[in-house]
């Protein structure tokens, strides 16, 4: 259960990998339809991880917080907040391709 890259708060980390199950078995079908790609969903700066918030994915920056819908333009998150898609770095890696 350790953070997978550098700049994810340790406290934060469990909470988020629970999210992104969560969301899979929630969220996976819209997802898909919508063609949400996994660095989309889960990406991180393939250097200093989440120190980059423009290379963090929706799941990533939701800092331990659920989401609650998912459509082809956005994401929003149980607590109201809402990620909105933006193209993403060709460079940017998901989060267990960090270091690798």
């Amino acid at each position: 259960m350790r953070e997978p890259c550098p700049n994810l708060r340790r406290k934060r980390w469990p909470e988020i990998l629970t999210n992104c199950l969560a969301f899979l078995d929630r969220f996976s079908a819209e997802a898909e339809a919508s063609k949400w790609t996994a660095t989309e969903l889960f990406g991180v700066h393939p250097e200093v991880g989440a120190a980059r918030v423009d290379c963090c994915g929706a799941l990533i920056l939701s800092a331990g917080t659920g989401a609650a819908s998912v459509s082809g333009s956005m994401i929003r998150y149980e607590n109201g907040a809402t990620f909105y898609r933006v193209p993403v770095p060709r460079w940017v890696v998901p989060i267990w391709r960090f270091g690798r």
